[in-house]
């Protein structure tokens, strides 16, 4: 299975919890004409964990319906809180959305963030696979793909509750994909992705592995909150 459709984590009380995309019921159509997906597109989000390290899994059930896809955020807070960032095919017009999913008790009972939604329109347009990483001030960071040559970030200050508006942080020509972002050492951050370059109608991947320190995006945090004040 690829890890883009499947993450696991294991809190500090030591549960297993698996997210998992659930292609027994896939199916994917799109209208062209109306540039919509149809209403029965299905790739459900699941959820099951286990309490004795791996050798029974319990409570096995969908976290989002309708058509979800890539995701490559899965973490557990300094507060317990359990956080992941996933896309999500929206309608009128078709387009992908992001947001993060969070449980306070280990995968009971999950809850939706507000919606990252930058437009646009398309099967391959929007906000797409979302990373998170918590940062050393308690702050979440989510890193997002586009289909506009632009690679984007938000930020969280209640634990994955809300997010504040998205702000552009990258700009290449072709697409940044498959972004995940990880803490390597109190303070530094690591992005891995994939740069698709598309001269001429070609399709190359070239894969991309930076290092960054945390304050270089709250710098930019307090920048954008200055702006939308």
């Amino acid at each position: 299975m690829r890890p883009d459709w499947c993450q696991i984590l294991k809190t500090k009380n030591g549960t297993l919890i698996i997210l998992y995309l659930k292609f027994d019921t896939y199916k994917f159509l799109w209208n062209s004409e109306k540039s919509e997906p149809e209403d029965d597109c299905k790739l459900e989000l699941w959820c099951t964990r286990s309490t004795d390290n791996g050798n029974t899994w319990i409570d096995n059930h969908m976290v989002i319906d309708g058509y979800d896809a890539e995701f490559f955020g899965f973490v557990q807070t300094r507060t317990g809180r359990v956080v992941a960032s996933v896309e999500h095919l929206a309608t009128k017009p078709g387009r992908w959305v992001s947001f993060s999913i969070y449980s306070d008790d280990e995968d009971k009972i999950w809850k939706k963030s507000n919606i990252i939604d930058i437009g646009r329109c398309g099967h391959h347009s929007g906000a797409m696979e979302p990373t998170v990483a918590e940062l050393n001030n308690g702050k979440l960071l989510m890193l997002i793909r586009t289909n506009l040559d632009w690679f984007w970030q938000a930020f969280s200050e209640d634990d994955g509750k809300t997010w504040l508006k998205p702000v552009v942080i990258a700009k290449q020509k072709g697409h940044i994909s498959y972004p995940y972002i990880f803490e390597r050492s109190p303070g530094e951050l690591w992005v891995t992705a994939l740069w698709l370059k598309e001269p001429d109608g070609s399709n190359s991947k070239i894969p991309l592995r930076v290092k960054l320190q945390e304050d270089q995006f709250l710098k930019m945090m307090e920048r954008w909150k200055g702006l939308q004040k």
